[in-house]
């Protein structure tokens, strides 16, 4: 393993630097690496080349006492394929386990096969597929139920829940397809998924929970766009589940994006309701645990 310590706040204007060109619209590593050095749940270990100066990052942040995340693993142009990624997250989650965590979670897009392969490579196994579905809202759109009609609110309002109606939705939930395709987690915070707890479910994961008769979601406004972090419905009441969704973001937003575990249904309620679907692939890796194949 190479030198790797954590970053410091002398190091964004370098990392700021190098992670700029990530995609073509940019990247969001710069912006928020400052943020990310204050938060105490966590670190950013970079690896540095031999004047001390960062080549390589990534994010880990404890979730909560046993679940780590890893995320943001950024290595700079001019230094790839030298094993950078890999020694990085060893460092993490040794970092993690040592904080007491007992699994490791991180993210991949489902087209991004080289990243999936890598991350094989490292022991993770995928637990949980997802999408983002995401769409403007702030504004008269085409109503996709519509051949081009501008879009008319549904027949049910979704309105905010007295904090007794968080049991009814957790054994719902508990029962259902969702908790399963979901491996019972939820992105709790950003692009960040662990455990749901019944807790976070009454306490609306800081943002609220809301009802209507075709069920219920944890969502809110999130800087400029309207976020739905949970959802709780079934296959015959999912449509209207949905416009209610749009109808509501649209009274607070411009933008909605709605995270929902990839079972067929959902999906395809989600493309219904005029949403453009980002899949994802949650894994997990139980250090010290023995391989799947052992």
């Amino acid at each position: 393993m190479g030198a790797i310590r954590p970053a410091r706040p002398d190091d964004i204007p370098v990392i700021r630097g190098f992670t700029e060109g990530t995609f073509s619209w940019g990247d969001y590593v710069g912006d928020a690496v400052e943020e990310w050095l204050s938060d105490d749940r966590g670190t950013v270990p970079v690896a540095v080349d031999e004047t001390d100066s960062p080549i390589a990052l990534v994010r880990v942040t404890m979730l909560s006492p046993i679940e780590a995340w890893i995320q943001a693993a950024r290595v700079h142009p001019g230094h790839r394929r030298k094993g950078l990624g890999s020694d990085l997250n060893d460092w993490s989650i040794e970092w993690a386990v040592d904080r007491g965590a007992r699994v490791v979670r991180l993210l991949t897009e489902r087209e991004s096969v080289a990243p999936q392969r890598q991350v094989e490579h490292l022991g993770y196994r995928p637990v949980s597929d997802w999408v983002a579905a995401m769409r403007r809202v702030g504004s008269p759109q085409p109503d996709p139920h519509t051949n081009g009609g501008v879009r008319v609110p549904g027949d049910e309002r979704l309105d905010i829940a007295p904090k007794a109606e968080g049991q009814p939705a957790w054994s719902v939930w508990s029962t259902s397809e969702l908790i399963r395709c979901a491996h019972r987690l939820a992105p709790v915070e950003g692009w960040m998924w662990r455990a749901l707890t019944f807790d976070d479910v009454t306490d609306g994961l800081g943002l609220s929970l809301w009802q209507c008769a075709s069920g219920w979601i944890i969502g809110g406004l999130e800087d400029d766009e309207f976020v739905v972090r949970w959802l709780v419905t079934t296959e015959e009441d999912a449509d209207r589940l949905v416009r209610a969704i749009v109808d509501l973001a649209s009274e607070h937003a411009e933008h909605l994006t709605v995270f929902a575990p990839a079972l067929p249904w959902v999906t395809e309620a989600l493309v219904r309701g005029g949403m453009e679907l980002h899949p994802q692939i949650a894994w997990e890796k139980e250090p010290g645990a023995p391989p799947d194949n052992v």
